[in-house]
């Protein structure tokens, strides 16, 4: 009888190492795709600046026209 009681608590904390060792993956692996979204989105920040800045006025001042006109 107690060989039994040590047979299922053994498997009740290897389920549980199991289960625990599985959900820091996870979370592990969302760190990771927000971090990699994250580097994306500011690359794509930067890229958009840039084109902005290098606009002369004139561009400038058309696209931002562009941009009200979408915007209503």
């Amino acid at each position: 009888m107690e060989i039994w009681l040590a047979l299922i608590i053994v498997l009740g904390l290897a389920f549980l190492a199991v289960f625990v060792a599985g959900r820091q993956t996870k979370a592990s692996d969302v760190r990771a795709k927000e971090a990699e979204d994250r580097a994306e989105a500011i690359s794509d920040k930067k890229e958009k600046d840039d084109e902005v800045a290098n606009l002369d006025p004139a561009e400038l001042d058309d696209r931002f026209d562009r941009w009200m006109h979408d915007k209503r």
